[in-house]
């Protein structure tokens, strides 16, 4: 008997996750399935990006009911916000596919659901996560300096990061060499400030690490030269 019941929920569980129903008149089972994938390999479901950049997500609808003209929801669930419907109008075309552009501020999570009818039944996604990198600016007051003069490096975080920690290294082949930090402003803008004792080329970028909703963000490396 304990048996039996292990295998019934089992089987519960797994008519569920592949999206078997029964109809309202009654017996017959239908079914639906929803492959997804974001960014540009099909099947890879995790995806990183830097503002402004976007990506494109798709979703394949599958049953054996049919599989043109069916409305598909978009679901998301943003840094610090819960599941919630967005407001877009998706429906499948002869192939069964839908497919949109995402560009998000924040690092979110996705997932395509299908609400069910009396043909089919609800099913949804596997979850799509999008990576978001804080984009950081980086410019120089000068590109050429002397032995002892400060050199000022300005930028920006896009979200801006006020509070977080900007970052300025020297980058090289054999690596990275921290050399100054600064806190970011109310407004996601930095100044650092630094004074070279020895002469030669040096090209420096600035990082922000990963927190609130973002990956860590890597400004374009910036040449400078002091003799």
């Amino acid at each position: 008997m304990l048996w039996t019941a292990r295998a019934l929920a089992l089987a519960l569980v797994v008519l569920w996750t592949v999206g078997v129903s029964t109809t309202a008149s009654g017996g017959t089972q239908v079914s639906s399935h929803i492959n997804a994938y974001v960014g540009i390999f099909e099947g890879q479901t995790t995806h990183n990006l830097t503002r402004p950049e976007s990506t494109t997500i798709t979703a394949t609808f599958s049953s054996s009911a049919g599989t043109d003209g069916v409305p598909i929801q978009l679901w998301a669930d943003t840094y610090n916000t819960n599941w919630h419907k967005l407001p877009v109008s998706l429906i499948t075309n002869n192939l069964g596919k839908v497919s949109l552009s995402r560009a998000p501020k924040n690092t979110t999570r996705y997932q395509f659901r299908f609400a069910g009818d009396s043909a089919r039944a609800p099913s949804q996604s596997v979850v799509l996560t999008i990576g978001v990198h804080t984009k950081v600016t980086l410019s120089l007051n000068d590109a050429s300096l002397r032995i002892g003069q400060t050199l000022v490096a300005r930028g920006a975080t896009y979200p801006p990061k006020p509070g977080m920690t900007a970052t300025l290294w020297r980058v090289a082949p054999v690596g990275w060499t921290k050399l100054k930090t600064s806190t970011i402003r109310s407004d996601g803008t930095y100044r650092i400030t630094k004074v070279f004792n020895s002469s030669g080329p040096r090209s420096l970028v600035v990082t922000v690490p990963a927190g609130a909703g973002n990956l860590k963000g890597t400004s374009p490396a910036r040449s400078v030269s002091v003799g």
